[in-house]
């Protein structure tokens, strides 16, 4: 029981988890120790997805070193640094769909993807669903 305020008295019902995200747990589970196992699974489960998507440090640390090195080769050769570009390009947008194609066939939606990607569900979907990819071979 919380202490009365304005003549309200508040209680504690039930718990639910919350983030800073603006996520909310799907259940509100009733007060006692099952409360707090459950919302902080719902939590774990939450957490996961959130770090499923995250980038390991040791390759984000490549790659800002890459776009580091490619950016000063831009200013002092910039042919050699098209030509490096070039090749990324070949090899990155192949990899991008398998991606996408591998996290479909995992159950991730369009709405993880998207987020995973930094666009709208609906930007990832256009770009990376089948009939679009069929649309662009053919023409």
């Amino acid at each position: 029981m919380f202490a009365s305020l304005l003549g309200h008295t508040g209680s504690l019902v039930g718990f639910r988890a919350v983030c800073s995200c603006g996520w909310t747990g799907p259940t509100e589970y009733p007060d006692g120790e099952t409360a707090e196992w459950g919302s902080a699974a719902d939590w774990g489960a939450h957490i996961g997805r959130i770090a499923a998507v995250t980038p390991p440090d040791w390759l984000l640390n490549r790659s800002d070193g890459l776009r580091d090195n490619l950016t000063d080769l831009a200013q002092e050769q910039p042919l050699q640094a098209l030509g490096v570009l070039a090749a990324i390009e070949q090899w990155q947008r192949p990899l991008l769909q398998q991606a996408v194609d591998a996290a479909r066939a995992n159950g991730s939606s369009w709405a993880e993807i998207g987020t995973a990607l930094g666009v709208t569900k609906q930007s990832a979907h256009e770009r990376f669903s089948a009939p679009k990819r069929r649309r662009s071979a053919a023409e």
